[in-house]
């Protein structure tokens, strides 16, 4: 999410537009965020104006923040959604703009608005946010579909994933494999991102322990191996 963001960001700025970004300060309280971190190490893109401001436990910095916003006198702005979590903070923050003189479009990005995972209040906080959402942007027809379950007939336009062009050139197998240390004679299947159950790691480990396994009678090099890359965010022994 943050390399879209970061990419989202520096087209813009390609395109001649000043951008500016309010960030979090606190994202997730430790009891609700089992990873080891919430910030990214990769550098914002150069000569980008970003602040932390926003903490979703902290109603005095949803005023802030706003103010912050209010204070630039935008053009629009863009808030990005993906979990009912963030509703609150940033529902809030987007209906204080207009009482703040800041009367611009205020357009939702969301990624997600059922929660892979049960969520209390999903429906309510949902709604809450939609409801000053003026415009809003899916990267699928199904979370459009969502939204117009929970009220929203607003504006609304689906726009796909892009394919990211910031991770360099392509390279020849054998390269790509001996930068990282894999022997080029296998065939590999990638599993990669955060662990969750939700994520089905457990699936494909219960298909690939299958003497039938389709992938297991490629007549290619030595055979398959499976390359697991991502933090679990659970107990991993059930995995091992």
């Amino acid at each position: 999410m943050t390399s879209f963001n970061q990419r989202l960001l520096k087209e813009w700025q390609d395109l001649g537009h000043e951008v500016r970004v309010l960030n979090y300060t606190l994202q997730y309280p430790s009891w609700l965020f089992p990873g080891t971190s919430q910030y990214t190490a990769d550098p914002a893109p150069h000569g980008l104006f970003s602040k932390r401001v926003l903490n979703t436990m902290a109603p005095w910095t949803w005023w802030q923040t706003a103010r912050a916003i209010a204070g630039w006198k935008p053009d629009f702005i863009l808030v990005r959604y993906w979990t009912p979590w963030l509703a609150a903070s940033l529902g809030s923050v987007m209906r204080l703009l207009p009482s703040m003189g800041c009367k611009v479009p205020r357009i939702l990005l969301a990624d997600n608005l059922l929660p892979h995972e049960s969520f209390p209040l999903t429906g309510p906080l949902n709604r809450w946010i939609l409801g000053a959402t003026d415009g809003l942007v899916t990267l699928s027809e199904s979370v459009g579909g969502q939204a117009a379950a929970f009220g929203y007939h607003g504006l609304r336009k689906v726009l796909k994933h892009p394919v990211y062009d910031h991770f360099g050139p392509r390279l020849e197998r054998f390269e790509a494999s001996s930068r990282i240390t894999l022997d080029p004679g296998f065939r590999y299947l990638l599993f990669f991102g955060l662990i969750r159950s939700y994520k089905g790691l457990d699936l494909l480990l219960r298909a690939l322990a299958c003497s039938d396994f389709p992938f297991w009678s490629s007549p290619e090099g030595k055979g398959w191996k499976l390359l697991v890359a991502g933090e679990f965010y659970e107990n991993p022994q059930p995995y091992l």
